[in-house]
């Protein structure tokens, strides 16, 4: 019941401002992520490990003049992970954050859309293991940013975003002052919500030859002595080849700040659009991906195949709110050493987030 009335809780926020318009006096824009999970894994059977994961991270935008665009993402993060043979209890990891931002347009007309942007932003970490009080570790941080970008719409409802910013940030890491500054680029896609609304109707939601699609790419480096460094790129691709049925592929990748260590994933997915009112659908989905690991890991690659189930609920003909209810994983992990072993998890939870389609 907590999981059903979350998620219409926040459709209804969405629903409450149809898209309609680009840009422009009351248009508003939201996105973010929310999750709660459960996770159950075999992939250490002397340590039979389980997670719990809350994290409630939306991002609300509205336009306060016609060029004028503000936004409001505060974040909380609570990660809780638990080793049955642990001398030192389980892992702790919160994470509390707000930041705003304030995005000026130089032009509200034609597709593309530029527009110069500052922020300023707070934040708090803390980890540490339960049974520990050595191994308290918390950083705060007051970060200010300035940055330029564009949007360029493809229809009056998804639009995508490209932006350069450059940070600064002073604060506590570990007790010990620490300040540096970073640049990064980020490209993804964003909606664009109106108080005017359309009609929608149910046998036009979907249909043979529409494309479900996702890009987000991040770049993000320090400038100081150490040059650290990270990244992360996602891409999905689906198109639906009967009116209910979609098959695509998708594609992530990511660098933590040791150089050398990209995650690369692909992988390709068939996804069931079964309907249950005139916008609401639930969807079945079969995955499967292939994994490879940095070269100083012993494991060197994994296999897994996933079925999941879902729900969406659709604002607009390309715009829905879509939730992840269950997912169940079993994955096989290929040692260097040519061994293999098998890994199964069920993650239960309710994640939350937005998905884009084109015509």
């Amino acid at each position: 019941m907590l999981f059903k009335n979350t998620f219409f809780a926040f459709a209804f926020l969405l629903f409450s401002s149809l898209i309609h318009a680009q840009i422009g006096l009351g248009t508003k824009s939201i996105a973010g992520n929310i999750e709660m999970s459960y996770q159950n894994s075999s992939a250490f059977n002397w340590e039979k490990p389980f997670s719990s994961n809350l994290n409630l991270s939306p991002a609300f935008s509205t336009f306060i003049s016609k060029r004028a665009l503000l936004t409001i993402n505060p974040i909380i993060n609570q990660k809780r992970l638990y080793f049955a043979c642990s001398q030192y209890g389980y892992f702790i990891q919160d994470e509390y954050a707000l930041n705003s931002s304030f995005r000026y347009y130089f032009n509200s007309n034609g597709k593309l859309k530029i527009f110069g942007s500052a922020g300023l932003n707070f934040s708090t970490q803390k980890n540490y293991y339960s049974d520990d009080p050595y191994s308290y570790r918390e950083s705060k941080f007051l970060t200010s940013n300035v940055g330029l970008g564009f949007n360029y719409f493809f229809n009056n409802s998804v639009a995508l975003n490209v932006s350069a910013d450059y940070e600064y940030a002073i604060g506590t890491n570990n007790r010990r002052e620490d300040i540096f500054s970073a640049y990064q680029i980020k490209v993804g896609l964003e909606n664009f919500i109106s108080a005017n609304s359309e009609q929608v109707q149910s046998d036009s939601l979907l249909y043979r030859g529409k494309k479900l699609v996702a890009f987000n790419l991040k770049i993000y480096k320090k400038i100081e002595l150490h040059q650290q460094s990270e990244g992360y790129i996602n891409f999905m691709y689906g198109r639906f080849i009967l009116k209910n049925l979609v098959l695509g592929v998708e594609f992530t990748d990511r660098e933590n700040f040791y150089p050398n260590r990209n995650y690369p994933m692909a992988g390709i997915f068939a996804r069931y659009y079964i309907g249950l009112g005139k916008r609401f659908f639930i969807h079945p989905e079969l995955d499967f991906k292939v994994y490879l690991s940095p070269e100083d890991y012993r494991v060197k690659w994994q296999k897994a195949n996933t079925i999941s189930l879902g729900m969406s609920y659709f604002l607009k003909k390309n715009v829905a709110i879509e939730a992840n209810l269950l997912q169940y994983d079993l994955t096989d992990r290929f040692q260097r050493d040519l061994t293999k072993y098998q890994d199964k998890n069920l993650n239960v939870g309710l994640n939350i987030g937005m998905r884009y389609f084109l015509n």
